[in-house]
């Protein structure tokens, strides 16, 4: 683990192989929207899956956190949030 700007923790990019690909790992402050990526990270809140108000899919919402994330002075927590959609429950993961 390096120190980055002001103090800040981050983490290096690691990268995974196997015998058929290889991946990268990327800590969450750098992923971006519409990125495909790999991530460690911690599940901190999860809904159980349920079906859309608005459609026939299945959903679940997931908050995470990695070692990037920032705690403010009040011990609040910042955490990005994953929706999983499906077209069957089963589908989904469950936490």
């Amino acid at each position: 683990m390096m120190k980055g700007r002001a103090g800040m923790r981050t983490t290096p990019t690691v990268e995974k192989k196997d015998k058929k690909r290889s991946y990268a790992y990327k800590s969450l402050d750098k992923c971006e929207i519409g990125d495909n990526v790999n991530f460690y990270a911690v599940v901190i809140d999860a809904t159980f899956p349920h079906q859309s108000f608005k459609s026939k899919k299945y959903l679940s919402t997931f908050k995470i956190v990695d070692m990037t994330n920032r705690v403010d002075s009040q011990g609040v927590l910042d955490y990005i949030t994953i929706v999983f959609f499906a077209d069957k429950f089963d589908d989904l993961p469950v936490c």
